[in-house]
């Protein structure tokens, strides 16, 4: 057995039967599940029972309280006994026969890290299926930057547990990413699967109501990336980053902020100024990324638009 698929869960029953009976698709004695519960208190212990009477070979584990989802994580982490390991949105899917594609990547790259390509969905009634194996293996700097827009999404990576024990904390919005960064560190082979392999409900959380998405996103992120890989990326990468999620990725937050669709951040020039202040595409373009008026918010929306349609 070399894949453990873990899900931390609370409270979403619902989405975990979907989950589950996805995952039964493609059970072949081929992996094992973890399913760390943070003392919910719906069906959810109704629903891994079921599964286990299906065949499914569930490790549940119910906290007595609610530990918090970084401690949550954490826990998930820690108890992966195979070489490899998923952590898996309660909410997230694996489409049909993606598991055999992680598999068979496994086999052939035996690699640090593995980055899956995802895909909005809006019911689980849809069947989805991995098409032919579609994978790449890059150097640290090409995989950084494929895959640096998807960073937030737990479910996109297969991490090989060697590194989960090199973690000196889980902590943070980004607990996730502690093990993908030291990954990343440490690690030499990378690959990539083209495959939109992992199902994600889109906007199925409250959280981006409740905090400036620049202390998370912009301040948060960016140091915590720093820290990890400041002495193994060279400053023109970095800048090379910065520069993707300034064109890609942040005008959107921006934008959303600006129009009530998330939180108001009344912090972004702050934020902004700290983490890009010596970047000259940034002070090139600062007003229109800190001065709220109509005319700036046009001016981003092209921004975004034109970075994104670009190759």
């Amino acid at each position: 057995m070399k894949l453990t698929i873990a899900i931390p869960t609370y409270n979403r029953s619902f989405f975990l039967d979907n989950n589950l009976k996805q995952l039964l698709k493609d059970y072949d004695d081929n992996f094992e599940i973890i399913i760390q519960d943070n003392a919910s208190n719906d069906k959810t212990y109704k629903i891994v029972e079921k599964y286990i009477k299906l065949g499914l070979p569930i490790n549940y584990e119910r906290n007595l309280t609610n530990l918090g989802w970084t401690k949550n994580f954490e826990i998930c982490f820690k108890k992966a006994k195979t070489k490899y390991m998923i952590l898996l949105g309660d909410d997230d899917i694996i489409v049909n026969g993606g598991v055999n594609v992680i598999l068979n990547n496994i086999n052939e790259y035996t690699p640090d890290l593995i980055f899956m390509n995802a895909f909005s969905i809006k019911n689980y009634n849809k069947e989805y299926y991995a098409l032919k194996n579609n994978s790449q293996q890059f150097n640290l700097e090409d995989f950084l930057c494929e895959t640096i827009l998807q960073f937030r999404l737990i479910s996109s990576y297969v991490i090989n547990t060697e590194y989960i024990n090199k973690v000196k904390v889980f902590s943070g919005n980004f607990a996730h990413l502690h093990v993908i960064l030291e990954s990343l560190s440490r690690g030499e082979k990378f690959i990539k699967i083209n495959n939109k392999l992992i199902g994600t409900f889109k906007n199925n959380s409250d959280f981006d109501h409740k905090v400036n998405f620049s202390d998370v996103y912009v301040k948060e992120f960016f140091e915590l990336f720093r820290s990890y890989l400041k002495n193994k990326v060279s400053k023109s990468l970095m800048i090379r980053i910065e520069n993707i999620m300034l064109k890609k990725y942040l005008p959107k937050l921006i934008l959303k902020s600006r129009f009530g669709l998330i939180k108001k951040d009344d912090l972004i020039s702050l934020n902004f100024d700290l983490i890009f202040g010596n970047n000259d595409y940034y002070k090139n373009n600062r007003s229109y990324f800190t001065i709220n008026n109509s005319y700036n918010s046009i001016i981003l929306f092209v921004i975004l638009i034109f970075n994104l349609l670009k190759k």
